[in-house]
């Protein structure tokens, strides 16, 4: 496809390499402002973290063209970081804390490198006031992850762990830790009326019962959706019968691979025209010279089909619900 092709889509959930420092990513916008053409909010970007969240606000600062649409928030692989306690003395805090939140609890070796928790509260307050500064902007990447465990430096992207071979630990985030995470998230979201990206592993009836209770999120977009048809459609049943847009968005490696087609295309049959989304779910900042196009277009080729629909029409319904809620 052509650089015109392109333009005509969108990308509704993408991130920053866990690896991107404040320094690298100005050679990003600085390629992104010269080579690329594309429409206002074109990448909807996912912050995780205590750190990208800093490095996209900086990026959407000095971007020439508004080309992204910031969600921030704090995607479940990161919420262990953060906690509710608090207390003068931050070693203390610090075992209380992933003592508390995490199963089984922390070797001492992972204790060593986990960092000091973060403030929820005042974490939030600092998501708040970006959303603010970026009125177009979103809350993501959020959710509910049961198949997650802590890698044993602690988190992904730690740059000071000495940790050169990561591994998986034994531990996981108690789903109730997890869960007052994506609360304080969504109510957020729903205070400000901001669109929100969904992630959820192996909770999927529990996250929908949550997040039915927010009643002013105006978009919901369940990413890369890994749940079964029948947990699908009791998300479209629940939100025909609400003024709140509902999105499903699809990527190529998680839900075009040809073991999962047959559930992609029973679902994609089952959807509105207006719920259907296309993703790449890949870090722009090491795949926009390579392989991005390879990942957008992969599954929008198979949406497109799926569908049934002709090119001009596909490009028309996706253009149309990728480019809702950004202003």
């Amino acid at each position: 496809m052509t650089n015109y092709e392109i333009a005509r889509l969108g990308d509704a959930h993408c991130h920053l390499s866990t690896s991107l420092t404040l320094e690298a990513s100005k050679a990003v916008v600085e390629l992104v402002n010269k080579q690329y053409q594309l429409p206002s909010r074109f990448f909807k970007v996912m912050s995780t973290n205590h750190l990208d969240v800093h490095i996209l606000d900086d990026m959407m600062d000095h971007l020439k063209s508004p080309v992204f649409q910031g969600f921030f928030g704090i995607h479940p692989w990161y919420t262990h970081l953060f906690t509710t306690l608090s207390d003068t003395n931050t070693e203390t805090l610090k075992e209380i804390h992933y003592n508390e939140i995490l199963s089984p609890a922390p070797s001492p070796e992972l204790l060593a490198v986990l960092p000091i928790p973060i403030d929820l509260h005042k974490h939030s307050k600092a998501i708040q006031s970006l959303l603010h500064k970026h009125p177009g902007s979103g809350i993501g990447e959020i959710g509910l992850d049961k198949m997650f465990r802590i890698p044993s430096n602690g988190y992904y992207g730690n740059q000071d762990s000495n940790n050169s071979e990561v591994k998986l630990s034994a531990c996981r985030v108690k789903i109730d830790h997890q869960v007052a995470i994506l609360r304080v998230m969504l109510q957020l979201a729903n205070d400000l009326q901001r669109p929100v990206s969904l992630h959820c592993v192996k909770a999927h009836g529990p996250l929908f019962d949550i997040v039915r209770e927010y009643h002013q999120i105006p978009q919901v977009i369940l990413h890369s959706f890994s749940g079964s048809v029948d947990q699908g459609r009791r998300w479209v049943a629940e939100y025909r019968k609400r003024d709140q847009d509902l999105g499903f968005s699809f990527s190529h490696y998680i839900n075009g691979v040809e073991d999962k087609r047959s559930q992609l295309n029973e679902l994609v049959g089952y959807l509105d025209d207006s719920q259907i989304l296309i993703e790449t779910d890949i870090s722009i900042d090491k795949h926009l010279e390579r392989d991005y196009t390879d990942h957008l277009f992969g599954i929008a080729e198979t949406i497109r089909v799926s569908r049934g629909w002709d090119l001009e029409r596909f490009y028309a319904i996706i253009k149309q619900n990728l480019y809702k809620h950004t202003h």
